[in-house]
């Protein structure tokens, strides 16, 4: 009943973690022509990682960073995956999904890491681009191997962020991101083919220790969140357009190490911070400061507030010299490459 209850409590709390933009039928070729180039590589180095568990069986190309370009590796991490326009035959198999993994990383993360990950993106095609469900056949398959505990706890450390995303709406680089009129047949084909798949993760246990550490997580942006609220109201209540400019970032500067920055650091949470979760609140300061600045010019005139400006240091950017606009920025930054 527990677990049921925090389940229910964390899918409550899903947010939009990321929007990836749609790819056009041509980019998604060239894409593809790459990453067969680039497979086809690994198989004849020997550079493959065999995985069979739980009646699935696949391969895990490991690669060079080096080979895969960067506007394909922006959308990617440490794994990823390529489903194919149409069956590849290969030797004596048929590939329809491709599975690499940067070779880098394999010189100090286990195997383990890998093959998890790899499920992950074997659930994004039976789920269809569901991450969450992905994430549970990931965990699933740890927890079945008597290293659920292990796992989280290596992603606690390596990458938080990943455990923070779990719960969240995100869309990947998958066929269903093609415009509807450019979708080939073989798509709807393979979907058809993989539906029931879906159901089957859906029955999957979510593991115990893994929904409280990210319920843990979840607090400590909440957390962050109240203080975040905190710096806001001490700006609204403290500053005004009659406060110089130079006054006024000096003042927001010392709220946010007050109120934030020293907490974050004293408590340990700076990696443990998921940006869409506060997203909001960080928009709010940054209005609140352009704000209370155009007011200023108002109330002083262009000439005045430009001297001011230049009183500040700031004179080239908005936020470019600002402490505050690098707390901000230091809130948002993330640890992508598990995700």
């Amino acid at each position: 009943m527990e677990k049921e209850k925090l389940e229910k409590l964390l899918l409550r709390n899903i947010v939009v973690a990321e929007e990836r933009r749609r790819i056009s039928l041509q980019s998604y070729k060239e894409r593809e022509m790459i990453l067969k180039r680039v497979y086809r590589r690994a198989v004849v180095m020997r550079n493959i990682i065999k995985i069979e568990k739980f009646g699935i069986s696949f391969d895990i190309a490991l690669v060079p960073k080096d080979q895969i370009p960067g506007w394909i590796f922006s959308e990617t991490g440490v794994v990823f995956s390529h489903l194919l326009l149409k069956p590849w035959i290969l030797g004596k198999t048929q590939k329809e999904l491709l599975i690499f993994g940067i070779r880098e990383y394999s010189l100090f993360f286990p195997k383990d890491i890998f093959k998890y990950l790899a499920f992950h993106e074997i659930g994004e095609i039976l789920s269809w681009g569901n991450h969450t469900l992905a994430s549970k056949l990931e965990f699933a398959v740890a927890e079945r191997e008597g290293k659920g505990k292990w796992y989280v706890s290596f992603l606690k450390r390596h990458c938080p962020q990943k455990l923070l995303t779990i719960f969240s709406f995100r869309r990947h680089f998958l066929p269903y991101l093609l415009e509807k009129k450019e979708k080939k047949s073989f798509f709807g084909k393979f979907r058809k083919k993989i539906f029931p798949f879906r159901g089957k993760i859906e029955s999957l246990e979510w593991p115990m220790g893994l929904l409280s550490e990210i319920k843990d997580l979840l607090e400590i942006n909440e957390k962050v969140a109240f203080l975040l609220e905190k710096v806001l109201l001490k700006m609204k209540n403290q500053l005004s357009p009659e406060t110089p400019i130079p006054e006024m970032i000096k003042k927001i500067d010392e709220f946010l190490i007050e109120e934030l920055m020293i907490e974050i650091y004293i408590r340990g949470w700076r990696d443990f911070i998921n940006p869409p979760r506060i997203e909001n609140l960080i928009i709010q300061i940054e209005k609140e400061f352009a704000r209370l600045l155009y007011k200023r010019r108002d109330l002083i005139g262009e000439e005045k507030w430009i001297r001011e400006w230049q009183e500040a240091g700031m004179f080239t950017s908005l936020f470019a010299q600002s402490r505050m606009h690098y707390y901000l920025k230091f809130l948002k930054l993330t640890s992508p490459d598990l995700i």
